[in-house]
């Protein structure tokens, strides 16, 4: 995520120029989706010694970090044919969701609900 506003707020060497901003990410941690829980710091944001540049001028690069620009890009397109909404899926939908599991010792309720599935749904209802 990159944010105008969001500077480390120590003394520092580099200050961006007029068309720079700084690299920044989710402050200091990340989240493993794999098995929900946060993990330890995504990047140091307070190493900016080197007063790197990205190539194309536009930020400053933490030391930490490494980048390797993309100089051209492909997109594949897929299609799938549903008969119904609730057959309806998503690539992404069950990458990143919030679920609910519920037990006894007979009885066992589970679900797990996505906004982008249901926001691909109601789409679909709208076509």
């Amino acid at each position: 995520m990159v944010n105008d506003d969001a500077a480390p707020t120590f003394e520092r060497k580099c200050t961006p120029g007029p068309q720079e901003r700084w690299l920044t990410v989710l402050p200091g941690i990340g989240w493993d989706n794999l098995v929900n829980e946060e993990r330890g710091p995504t990047i140091d944001l307070e190493k900016y010694d080197s007063c790197r540049h990205s190539i194309d001028g536009q930020f400053l690069i933490p030391d930490d970090i490494l980048i390797e620009p993309r100089k051209h890009s492909q997109v594949d397109l897929t299609s799938d044919v549903f008969e119904s909404t609730s057959q309806c899926t998503s690539l992404t939908a069950y990458s990143i969701n919030s679920a609910i599991d519920f037990g006894a010792t007979y009885y066992r309720i589970n679900g797990d609900f996505s906004f982008e599935k249901e926001s691909l749904r109601q789409d679909l209802v709208r076509a």
